[in-house]
């Protein structure tokens, strides 16, 4: 992912996560992720929160002090209005989001 020149590598495991949340800037509930991303964990609650944490600490890195990712009333939102690009397998796919 890069921001303003930017880039921070995501691992595979975390990219679906991150690009659910940004294609849902509305927000998406808890158990909805979990049905499609960890409902085979042995402990879905804490894989979600654990892969959330990761992910906010990567995105630190962009933007330090900014909140990426926020926890709303029963789940997670993406939060930004900020231009990035998404590349996938390190060369740039031209999976370009903009939020408003």
């Amino acid at each position: 992912m890069s921001l303003y020149g930017k880039e921070v590598g995501i691992p595979s495991n975390q990219v679906l996560l991150l690009e659910y949340l940004m294609r849902h800037p509305e927000g998406v509930r808890r158990e909805e992720i979990i049905q499609r991303r960890f409902r085979q964990s042995r402990d879905p609650e804490s894989a979600l929160r654990q892969n959330i944490r990761r992910l906010r600490a990567r995105l630190e890195g962009l933007v330090p002090l900014h909140e990426f990712i926020q926890t709303i009333d029963g789940g997670y939102r993406w939060n930004t209005l900020h231009e990035y690009r998404m590349f996938k397998h390190s060369r740039d796919v031209s999976t370009d989001l903009l939020l408003d």
